[in-house]
């Protein structure tokens, strides 16, 4: 099956398809497991922009309400914190490191409050 990293499972979390699913897998992990900035949030703001974009072809994206909307959510709950191995704890040296992580629960919290963010 598919692996699981952060940013896949807010996805699926926020009602996404397949390929969306794929398409932000390499954000996981701190963008491509470097442990910089959080690639859950990542994958929240691209997917709720794509949405508002869709609900709003004739505005810019650039400064969308539901992209700022996410961030604040995950602001509040990270406690202003958006590197990917401050928030963790720790960095992933494989995919399958941060799957496991994921697996057993790591950041299911952070997870949650980003698929729940209406926008």
């Amino acid at each position: 099956g598919m692996r699981t990293s952060c940013a896949s499972e807010v996805i699926n979390n926020m009602g996404g398809n397949n390929e969306e699913i794929v398409a932000v897998s390499g954000f996981s992990g701190g963008i491509g497991l470097s442990g910089n900035a959080c690639g859950a949030l990542a994958a929240a703001i691209w997917k709720n922009t794509k949405k508002w974009m869709e609900a709003n072809p004739e505005q810019s994206a650039y400064n969308n309400p539901a992209a700022q909307k996410t961030y604040r959510g995950f602001y509040e709950m990270s406690k202003g914190e958006l590197i990917c191995h401050k928030i963790c704890g720790k960095k992933f040296s494989t995919p399958e490191a941060h799957a496991e992580f994921i697996s057993k629960g790591g950041c299911k919290d952070l997870i949650e409050t980003l698929a729940s963010i209406k926008v």
